[in-house]
C-alpha cells in the first residue's frame, strides 16, 4: 500500500479508536469476571447444600475452586483500566 493512500487514513482512525476504547472495555471485562464468579459461586453453594440435581452436576465440586481466581482477574482488569 502506498503511503498516504485513501485506505490508510480509515485504518489509522480505527486503530486510534480501539486504543482509546481499550481502557473502557477493560471495565467491562472486569465486570464480566465478577458476574461469572457470582454465577459459579451460586452453583457451588447449591451443590454443597445438595440442591443440584440432574445430569452434569456430578463434576460441580470443582466449580468453587475457580471463583477466587475470577475475582482476582476482575480486580486486576479494573485496576489496569484506571
Amino acid at each position: 500500500m502506498q503511503s498516504g493512500s485513501k485506505w490508510q487514513q480509515p485504518c489509522v482512525a480505527i486503530a486510534d479508536t480501539f486504543e482509546s476504547d481499550f481502557r473502557y472495555r477493560r471495565d467491562f471485562y472486569g465486570l464480566a469476571y465478577f458476574k461469572l464468579a457470582v454465577i459459579l459461586e451460586g452453583i457451588h453453594y447449591r451443590y454443597t447444600h445438595g440442591q443440584t440435581v440432574g445430569v452434569g452436576f456430578d463434576t460441580v465440586d470443582t466449580v468453587g475452586t475457580v471463583v477466587e481466581p475470577l475475582i482476582e482477574a476482575g480486580l486486576t482488569s479494573l485496576k489496569e483500566s484506571n
